[in-house]
């Protein structure tokens, strides 16, 4: 783990059925294994898991699956790929992918972004949002990057933000 970050976001209009739910957790798990890591933990807010912690995926992926696969009202998801130990989920993982009612995101340690991993994540990420406008960035990881993808504090509160790119599928 490293302290820079490169982050992939797309915001805007999230399909909230919960096949594509399932869809979009089976890839979130392989952007992980493709950068190189295992997707150890989750954390999930639905009508029926509103404990808000990250878990285990070894422990809980049953009741996340069954949780999406009925008809729970599924808020959001973010998959980690966390060291073995952990401190801190928010700041310790190597890889985050995350979907939330407006945004998708994934978040990893810079040095292992790349342009073809870059494609790989664009065109898997498109599919699960109707805003095909995605945006590249670099953040210490300090600065939380979700706090970034999910617009809740102005560009001007980050220090380390660079804008990388800004595109269209």
């Amino acid at each position: 783990m490293e302290n820079e970050t490169i982050s992939i976001t797309f915001n805007g209009e999230i399909s909230l059925d919960n096949d594509v739910w399932m869809e979009w957790y089976n890839d979130s798990k392989n952007l992980i294994r493709l950068l190189g890591y295992e997707p150890s933990h989750v954390g999930i807010l639905s009508s029926s898991l509103k404990s808000g912690k990250v878990l285990t995926l070894k422990r809980s992926e049953r009741k996340v699956i069954d949780s999406i696969k009925k008809d729970d009202v599924v808020e959001c998801v973010a998959l980690y790929s966390l060291p073995d130990p952990y401190n801190n989920a928010t700041f310790d993982y190597n890889v985050f992918v995350g979907r939330d009612n407006g945004f998708l995101t994934i978040i990893m340690n810079k040095r292992d972004y790349n342009d073809k991993i870059k494609e790989c994540i664009i065109n898997t990420l498109s599919k699960y949002i109707s805003s095909k406008l995605y945006e590249i960035y670099e953040m210490d990881r300090s600065e939380c990057p979700v706090l970034y993808a999910a617009k809740d504090n102005p560009m001007t509160s980050y220090k380390t933000l660079k804008i990388i790119e800004k595109g269209n599928v």
